[in-house]
C-alpha cells in the first residue's frame, strides 16, 4: 500500500454567504446551450474579499426566433439588467469576452436546494433606471 502524507483536517467546503449586497466579479463566462438546447451565457461569479464563499453561477438564456413577444422581452431584459449592473457594453449586441473580469455591487439571496439541502447564493439584478 502506498501512503500519501497530507493533512486534510483544515480543508472545508466553500459556503454560501448570508443575504446582502456584495462586490462581485465575473471570473468566467461562456456561451453554450441550456438543457433544452436554447443559447445561454453561463457566468461564474466570485464574491470579492470572501475567500471561503462559493462561486455564484448565473445563467442568461438568450431570446430565439420561436419565442412569443413577452418571452423575448423578458430574456432581453434579463440580459440588459446584467450588462447594466456589470457595465458591459451593449452596442448592437454583447461580446461574451467582455463579461470576464466585469465587476458590480449586487444583492445576493441565499437559497436551499430542495433535493440536496445544499445552500447556494443567487444573483438579484437591479432594475434598470430610467434616465
Amino acid at each position: 500500500m502506498t501512503f500519501v502524507a497530507i493533512n486534510l483536517n483544515d480543508v472545508e467546503e466553500k459556503a454560501a454567504v448570508e443575504e446582502g449586497e456584495y462586490d462581485v466579479q465575473v471570473s468566467k463566462a461562456t456561451l453554450g446551450e441550456s438543457k433544452s438546447g436554447k443559447p445561454m451565457i453561463t457566468c461564474n461569479i466570485r464574491i470579492v474579499g470572501q475567500p471561503t464563499a462559493q462561486m455564484v453561477r448565473h445563467f442568461i438564456v438568450l431570446p430565439t426566433p420561436d419565442l412569443d413577444p413577452e418571452q423575448t422581452r423578458y430574456r432581453k431584459l434579463d440580459l440588459k439588467r446584467f450588462c447594466n449592473a456589470f457595465a458591459i457594453p451593449t452596442d448592437g449586441g454583447v461580446n461574451v469576452e467582455d463579461f470576464q473580469g466585469a465587476q458590480a455591487t449586487v444583492y445576493l439571496a441565499k437559497k436551499t436546494d430542495d433535493d440536496s439541502g445544499n445552500e447556494y447564493n443567487e444573483l438579484r439584478l437591479p432594475r434598470i433606471r430610467k434616465e
